[in-house]
């Protein structure tokens, strides 16, 4: 059985890996008569099923700090204070007056959610790497953090203790 290569969609990041991808990979270092050797399907179920599992406990703060392994780092959701400085405009209200309007964001106070990637030390090529959640997770765990059934830990800078 022969396997193709897939190939890339249109993304924001043209160089992502995706987890067909991954099952490609997979695949080649799996001998034809193994019983690990399973169809694309199924391998990518099982990891869209892990992915999903381990983003709700993060979001949902059953974990505050979700380990990703050794050389890999931690993912953990803050909350940050909104700059006044990167404030993004509302163009509904914008329009409707004729001049610039911005979000205060005064239903969360002031703050916004974001999950963050501690990446390890140990890990390769950490500045050519990013992590950038699903939109879906992302309007989950605002969703949440705006109704206020969850408080998210302020996020601490790691240059705070340094001076």
């Amino acid at each position: 059985m022969q396997f193709k290569k897939p190939k890339k969609g249109k993304t924001k990041a043209p160089n992502a890996k995706t987890l067909r991808h991954a099952y490609y990979r997979y695949i080649k270092g799996v001998p034809t008569d193994s019983a690990y050797r399973v169809p694309e399907a199924v391998y990518t179920g099982i990891c869209a099923s892990i992915n999903e599992q381990m983003m709700k406990a993060v979001i949902e703060l059953d974990v505050m700090e979700y380990s990703l392994g050794p050389y890999i780092g931690k993912l953990m959701p803050v909350k940050r204070k909104t700059s006044t400085e990167k404030q993004r405009v509302n163009w509904n209200l914008s329009k409707k007056y004729g001049k610039l309007i911005y979000h205060d964001n005064r239903h969360t106070n002031g703050f916004y959610c974001s999950l963050v990637w501690m990446k390890s030390n140990v890990l390769p090529s950490k500045k050519f790497v990013k992590f950038q959640p699903l939109r879906r997770h992302d309007r989950y765990m605002s969703n949440l953090f705006a109704a206020k059934k969850i408080d998210y830990p302020a996020h601490k800078s790691k240059w705070a203790n340094k001076y």
